[in-house]
């Protein structure tokens, strides 16, 4: 009924002016044709509880009657105060309607429940799972899942990586890059090591004056750790990288450096022939050759005697 009421003088400017300027009036009670801001604030609540609307916050009143005071006297005149009223009824109408469209969508929602509620009860009862049991077989599900797939990438990483290992270029590449890091590390750490030493000890000359000399051998030993450390990663890096590429190459071009080896062998092994056929064809020459010098010798000494 209240809101009812406040609606129909919303509709009717004439009907809400005379309702505003009746209470107004029984509100002044000076007749002094003004109301101070905290007797308007009064007269709204006391509208609001007669009529049964819901009562503004007092913030929001007090807030309303500042705004309405157009002189900035501190009181409302009888038109001021319509604003207020007509303010008050309009947000007490609204806040009616809100509340009232809140319990019919409140009220559709529990029929729709309570019907779906029917419906599952008309339906054949089924075994079903609760809420704990579900979640439990879905978490085992997921992990079993997880397992699987991680197990099969392992296999997969282990399968990559014995075939890897078995390749014959990676062991020649491997090894190629170790024994050139070894060796070039070593030769790098030496010569690191050295000019290290040396450029140290020189820049150590010059604050020697000050120091008494220690600055030298000071600078020696930072200098050499120093060109120490640097020749090795440089000489290490060089040498892996160098000795991988050669060790990958060679194993590339391994069966062109056999068959170039059996060719060479191959000839080698005609030359020694050769030479070898030669030798004995040689000596087999001057045998034969010695043999008939020692033939004639024998004949003519033969011949001697007899003449004699």
């Amino acid at each position: 009924m209240a809101v009812a009421w406040a609606d129909h003088l919303l509709r009717n400017d004439a009907l809400r002016h005379e309702a505003s300027d009746r209470e107004f009036l029984e509100a002044d009670v000076d007749r002094n044709g003004s109301l101070s801001l905290q007797e308007a604030m009064d007269l709204v609540f006391n509208i609001c509880a007669t009529k049964g609307l819901r009562t503004p916050h007092a913030d929001q009143v007090e807030k309303l009657a500042t705004m309405a005071d157009r002189s900035g006297d501190g009181r409302l005149q009888r038109v001021e105060f319509r604003a207020v009223f007509t303010t008050v009824l309009k947000a007490c109408v609204n806040e009616a309607r809100r509340e009232a469209s809140a319990l019919s969508t409140l009220k559709a929602s529990l029929e729709s429940q309570e019907k779906t509620a029917e419906a599952e009860r008309s339906l054949p009862a089924q075994p079903q799972l609760s809420w704990l049991d579900s979640l439990r077989s879905r978490a085992s599900d997921a992990a079993t899942s997880a397992a699987d797939a991680a197990r099969q990438n392992a296999r997969a990483v282990g399968n990559a990586t014995k075939t890897l290992i078995q390749d014959g270029k990676f062991q020649a590449t491997a090894a190629g890059a170790a024994t050139g890091a070894t060796a070039a590390g070593t030769g790098g750490a030496v010569a690191g090591l050295a000019m290290g030493s040396m450029l140290g000890a020189a820049a150590g000359v010059v604050p020697a004056v000050f120091t008494l000399g220690l600055s030298i051998p000071v600078g020696a030993a930072i200098g050499g750790g120093t060109g120490l450390a640097a020749g090795t990663a440089v000489g290490s890096t060089t040498g892996a990288i160098t000795g991988g590429a050669v060790g990958y190459c060679v194993h590339s071009r391994r069966d062109e450096i056999r068959s170039g080896a059996q060719q060479t062998w191959a000839k080698v092994s005609e030359g020694v022939d050769m030479v070898r056929r030669r030798a004995t064809d040689s000596a087999g020459y001057v045998k034969s050759q010695a043999s008939a010098v020692r033939a004639r010798i024998s004949s003519g000494g033969s011949t001697g005697g007899t003449d004699s």
